[in-house]
């Protein structure tokens, strides 16, 4: 029943469905234990919140699960497109005060562009090897690999007091500098 009571709207009801007065067509519900749905899926109880945005295209809502932690807070989820597959990226709050980005394959970071975040190019590219790619997208099998196609390419190590490139062996033996 829905009731207006001293300028309140409450709603009394297991579950609620919202949709236009003159249509069938659901847009939200929010399930008898709280979950919110928009855009579809309206029956899932896994996530607190999702979002659908398309077809297999989900945005969830839910307490962070990695397993190299203990302490983590609350995680936004993202599916994958090709068949709305959960939990192979997100982000999330781990440890009090750090926020951790995770992804099952490769993490690239894009900037620049003429307009819209679609026209930014990738800047930075790190693989599910943990190899990093800066200003290039080929994997050439090293550690960090740094690319300039249009000129120079340089690395600036800059201190006050030291300033150097130190090279250790594996035991953190110092194995010489630049």
């Amino acid at each position: 029943s829905l009731q207006l009571s001293s300028g309140n709207l409450l709603y009394n009801g297991d579950v609620h469905y919202f949709r236009a007065s003159n249509e069938t067509t659901e847009y939200l519900r929010i399930t008898s234990s709280g979950t919110v749905n928009i855009g579809g899926n309206y029956s899932q109880t896994t996530y607190k919140a999702q979002i659908q945005t398309g077809t297999n295209k989900f945005i969830s809502f839910t307490n962070a699960a990695h397993d190299d932690f203990s302490d983590e807070a609350s995680a936004i989820i993202f599916s994958r497109q090709s068949d709305g597959a959960k939990l192979l990226s997100g982000i999330f709050q781990h440890s009090n005060t750090s926020f951790g980005i995770a992804t099952r394959n490769d993490l690239t970071l894009h900037a620049g562009g003429t307009s819209t975040y679609s026209a930014a190019p990738e800047r930075v590219r790190i693989n599910a090897s943990g190899q990093v790619c800066v200003g290039g997208t080929d994997n050439v099998g090293t550690l960090v690999h740094i690319q300039n196609t249009s000129g120079d390419a340089y690395v600036r190590v800059r201190g006050e007091v030291n300033k150097a490139v130190l090279f250790n062996h594996g035991n953190n033996t110092a194995m010489g500098f630049i």
